[in-house]
Order: C-alpha cells, then structure tokens, then sequence
C-alpha cells in the first residue's frame, strides 16, 4: 500500500503546489472542506496514512454536503480519531488560529510543524515528507 497524505485544504492553486512537491513515495488525498475533511477522518482514522496537511481558513470551495467548519472543526476531529505517531503540518496563513491549531495538536501528542503556507519551501516540505515516510515505516514495522 502506498502511504497517503490528507491534505485538508480549499485553494486549487495550493493543492497543486503541495502536488508538484510530492515525494513520488507518497499519494496525496485531498479534501477541500472541512465537511468532507472530518468524514475522511472518522472513516478512515489515520489507517494507511503517513501525515496530515491541514490548513484553517476553508471557505474557497464548499460543498452543499459541507458539514460548516473550518480547521478547527478538523482539529478536533484529528484530536478524536487519528493516532498520534501521524505528523501533521498546519500551513494555515490565519495567524491566530494556525497557531492554535498547531497548538492544540501539539498539546494532544501530535508531532507538528507550523508554517505560513507563503513560507514554506521546497526544502521544508521535503523534510517533512520524509518524518512522515520515517513514521510510517516505523509504524508499519510495529503491525503484527
């Protein structure tokens, strides 16, 4: 199975930044409400998953199935279902609720990386990619 990045975010023009630098080790699932967003996350809850990319503000695309919400909706969501060895990289511009999120997360055992999206670089990215490619390898060495 290839590991998968959740990638919780509404700008089209992000999602295909985000796709140009994926390690080609890795598949990017995206959803770009916070509705669908928390529905992938109860059904799934992390299985199959090296990492989360989670942005705050997601009011550019909505869905008349959108569960309102923003990501702190997600967070919340991330907090109940998803296991902890996950990575997660908030890359919300929102410079008060970014930090909360990240904040919470971390609070909650996440390890995680916080960052303006008009900040992160190629270099970043990357780094991240491979935590979260060491933390599914690690996690899948410890399956039965």
């Amino acid at each position: 199975m290839t590991p998968r990045l959740l990638l919780v975010e509404d700008s089209v023009d992000r999602v295909e930044w985000f796709q140009t630098h994926l390690d080609p080790a890795l598949r990017l699932l995206w959803t770009p409400d916070a509705g669908r967003a928390i529905g992938t996350i109860r059904r799934d809850r992390g299985a199959g998953w090296a990492g989360l990319l989670l942005d705050h503000d997601l009011t550019e695309r909505c869905s008349t199935e959108q569960i309102s919400g923003s990501g702190t909706n997600v967070v919340d969501a991330v907090i109940r279902y998803v296991p902890r060895h996950l990575p997660v990289f908030v890359h919300s511009a929102n410079v008060t609720k970014g930090p909360e999120m990240a904040a919470r997360l971390a609070a909650s055992g996440f390890d995680v990386t916080r960052a303006t999206f008009a900040s992160v670089s190629v270099p970043m990215f990357r780094d991240w990619q491979a935590e979260a490619l060491e933390s599914w390898e690690a996690y899948q060495d410890e399956e039965p």
